[in-house]
């Protein structure tokens, strides 16, 4: 969400605001008031998205370990330091490892994935997009 509103706020034309000043609706007064300041808008949207992946992340790894069982990550860990067995970091201590590097790969590759489509439908309708994403940015 915070993404697309980064696409669907710069991506708006001049005409996209000569008609928004026309509509008049609190929506389109809110899309003007932060398009008057656009380095704190870039600034807020950046903030608020690597706050969201970083707690994708935090999330991932508590569910990570919360779901699977200890025996999931001993037995990589195991095969890890019988491959390796010049690392010196204890089987505790490689298994948060392990469970991290899941965590950041899986959400990842989800974003990767989810990245192409969020431009695509953003671009599709920016001014669609632009009133409905503007709602959680409105205290900047």
């Amino acid at each position: 969400m915070i993404s697309s509103s980064e696409v669907a706020f710069f991506s708006l034309t001049h005409n996209d605001f000569l008609r928004l000043r026309e509509e008049d609706s609190a929506p389109a007064r809110r899309i003007l008031k932060l398009k008057e300041k656009p380095r704190t808008l870039l600034a807020t949207i950046l903030i608020s998205n690597n706050f969201i992946k970083i707690s994708i992340v935090l999330i991932a790894n508590y569910l990570l370990t919360r779901l699977l069982p200890d025996t999931t990550f001993w037995g990589m860990a195991t095969t890890i330091r019988s491959w390796f067995p010049a690392i010196a970091i204890s089987e505790e201590g490689l298994i948060q490892v392990i469970i991290f590097l899941v965590a950041v790969l899986g959400v990842s590759f989800y974003w990767s994935f989810s990245a192409r489509w969020r431009q695509r439908s953003t671009r599709r309708s920016t001014t669609f997009a632009s009133p409905n994403s503007c709602r959680p940015l409105w205290w900047a």
